[in-house]
Order: structure tokens, then C-alpha cells, then sequence
């Protein structure tokens, strides 16, 4: 099996790149990666703002920012500094960034909207804020079927309604809320799907618990047959992702969400009675998002949305890629990029977390 951290890092590399172009980050940006994990999306903003620009990349885990900086100082990434840091307390001064960018994790901040509030007031004016969250468990069948075993043989009780967690802002009403009550504007929140690409069950049963704190939490007090019983169930549940050849294919729902600081910050932030999500449609991903007030009826926004297939192949050295590949960055593998057909946007239902409370109303 090939290294597991770069295979998923591989497979998000669109996801980095959009955020970054939401963000509009561009050469000469100070760029504020909040959570940055092994680095991303951090490096990818950093190739964007060039030698003239400069990352702070924050994390509470000095595991991951060892990592991170190695990888770095790999590539050759000298003006990207790591930090350890709580989100929800950073200390940085405030007016510090142009942009800054968020990757799944704004889910598992206890006090979301304060944090938001801070983060918005480190921006210069104008400044905009883009992060992804995991969309509803049913859609993010990777995480959610691991996650839904365990708590079954571990008989872990699910988490109460309105707790941090993975599929905590999976509710699209409730992440825009959360931005506009934090003092941003414009917010605007899309839909994405990624596919996740593993050559074997092997190789995803091998990734899964390194690259989900989640699931190496919630499997940390299992014993050698707890965990072996729960692989054999989540072999059987996620097996239907499988083609003939052994291939595993996961859709994965995603959700970006941007925001803007005002030019003249008010004093306390004003939430408007008539504010509704806007959504992207299919085109170019840096197109400017708006948030939209009083859409007329039989308005399709939401009835579209990009789908995005990104092939990683985990293990051995050939990584094929889809149609219209690109080399990704500080590797050798290729990522493939197609669009998958379009339905509705989030599907109008309301999910239910595994084991745990009512979820997004759809987009």
C-alpha cells in the first residue's frame, strides 16, 4: 500500500483548489489556513500567493504540524508557518489576513459562531473566508459507515443534537447561519461530490483510521477482536462501492461555504430577514457568489451542482487518471477531474446522522 495520507490528500486536491479560488486568493495574499491537518489546504494556497505572499497554518496537534512542516520543507514551501493553535482562540492580530480557508473543521468547534466571529475579525476589509464541512452522513459514506459499526459493537451512544461532530454542519440553514450571525456577508454555500478511489477493501480498512481522527478516537478503547469484528462489518456494508475488479468508488458530499468581511465593519453583525443561499452553478469555479435576497419563484438555485471525480488509486505505482488529468502538486500521481451526472442539489430531505439527530432540510 502506498503512503494512506497522500493517496486522501491526493484525491482533495480540486476541493484545495476551489477553496483557494473562493477565496480569491491571489499572488502577494497573506493566507490564514485554520486546522490545517498534514498541511492542506495550506500549500496549495501557498503555491498561489507565491514568494511574495506568506500561510500561517494553525493546528492543536503537534503530530500533524511535525508532519506538515517536513512535508514543506520538502517541496520547498519556506513561507508557510505552522503554528499550534486552538481555532476558536487564535492569537494573531487582528486586520492579519486577506483570505482564510478552512477544511472540515468548523464541524468540531464547540462554540462556532464566536470562533467564526474571531476568525472574521483577523481579515482585512473584504477580506473572505472559505471552508468545506462534510455533507450528510448517508452522503459521506466513508466516514459514516465506520463510524456507524463502531458505535454498534462499542455501543457507543450517538451524540446529542446540536453537538460538534463530523456531520454537525451538513445542514446548509444552519452553516449559513452561522456566518452571517459571525458578521460575514455574501455568504454563499455549494454542494460538491468527490469520489474516493481505493484499489482494494485492504487499502481502504488500512486508510480509514489514519486519516479520520474520528474514527481513531472513537477506535481507540477497542480491543484486537472489537476491531476485527467491526472491519469484517464495515467490509460487508462498504462493499457495495466495488466493482468486478475489487475497485472501491465512494461518492463523498462535501459542502463549501464563503463569506466576506464588509468593507466598514459595523459594530455587531446584522443578519437580514430575506437572506436565502446562493448557490454556484456549473462554470468557472472563481465565479463570485452573492448571497440572494427574495429569489423569484420557481427560482432554480440548488437545482444544480458540481460534481467532482477525484481519482487517487492508493496502492502500487500506476495512479490512472480520469479525463482531463493533472499533475498534482509536490508528487508524481495524477489526479483525474469529470463531471458525474447532475441531480438536485443536497436532495430536499432531511438526513438522519447515524445514531443521532436530524440534519440538513437540503440546499
Amino acid at each position: 500500500m502506498s503512503d494512506p495520507t497522500f493517496d486522501y490528500e491526493q484525491a482533495a486536491q480540486h476541493l484545495n483548489e476551489h477553496l483557494v479560488d473562493l477565496a480569491l486568493i491571489r499572488s502577494g495574499h497573506r493566507v490564514l489556513d485554520v486546522g490545517t491537518g498534514l498541511g492542506e489546504p495550506a500549500f496549495t494556497a501557498a503555491r498561489r500567493v507565491g514568494p511574495t505572499g506568506s500561510v500561517v497554518a494553525t493546528d492543536l496537534s503537534p503530530a500533524m504540524l511535525s508532519l506538515a512542516r517536513e512535508e514543506a520543507a520538502r517541496v520547498g514551501l519556506g513561507h508557510v508557518e505552522f503554528r499550534e493553535m486552538d481555532a476558536e482562540e487564535p492569537d494573531l492580530p487582528v486586520h492579519s489576513f486577506d483570505a482564510a480557508l478552512c477544511r472540515w473543521t468548523l464541524m468540531f468547534l464547540p462554540h462556532l459562531v464566536a470562533a467564526l466571529t474571531r476568525l472574521r475579525e483577523l481579515l482585512v476589509p473584504e477580506g473572505r473566508f472559505a471552508a468545506a464541512v462534510w455533507g450528510p452522513p448517508e452522503r459521506v459514506p466513508f466516514t459514516s459507515i465506520p463510524m456507524g459499526v463502531i458505535r454498534h459493537v462499542l455501543q457507543i451512544p450517538p451524540l446529542p443534537a446540536g453537538r460538534p461532530g463530523t456531520f454537525s454542519l451538513a445542514d446548509p440553514h444552519v452553516l449559513e447561519r452561522s456566518f452571517t450571525e459571525a458578521g460575514f456577508t455574501e455568504v454563499a454555500i455549494e454542494c460538491h461530490t468527490l469520489t474516493f478511489e481505493y484499489p482494494s477493501l485492504k487499502d481502504f480498512i488500512e486508510e480509514r483510521p489514519v486519516t479520520s481522527a474520528s474514527i481513531r478516537i472513537m477506535l481507540a478503547e477497542a480491543s484486537a477482536a472489537q476491531r476485527e469484528t467491526i472491519w469484517q462489518m464495515v467490509a460487508q456494508e462498504i462493499g457495495k462501492y466495488q466493482d468486478a475488479a475489487g475497485v472501491l468508488r465512494i461518492p463523498t458530499e462535501t459542502r463549501c461555504v464563503v463569506g466576506k468581511r464588509e468593507a466598514t465593519q459595523s459594530a455587531e453583525p446584522r443578519v437580514g430577514p430575506d437572506r436565502r443561499l446562493a448557490f454556484a452553478r456549473h462554470g468557472r469555479s472563481t465565479r463570485t457568489l452573492g448571497a440572494l435576497h427574495g429569489p423569484s419563484r420557481g427560482s432554480d438555485h440548488g437545482q444544480d451542482r458540481r460534481d467532482w471525480c477525484l481519482s487517487a488509486r492508493c496502492g502500487g505505482r500506476n495512479r490512472s487518471a480520469a479525463v482531463g488529468t493533472r499533475r498534482a502538486h509536490g508528487r508524481d500521481g495524477l489526479l483525474g477531474r469529470r463531471p458525474a451526472r447532475s441531480r438536485q442539489c443536497c436532495g430536499g430531505r432531511a438526513p438522519q446522522e447515524s445514531g443521532g439527530s436530524a440534519s440538513a432540510t437540503g440546499c
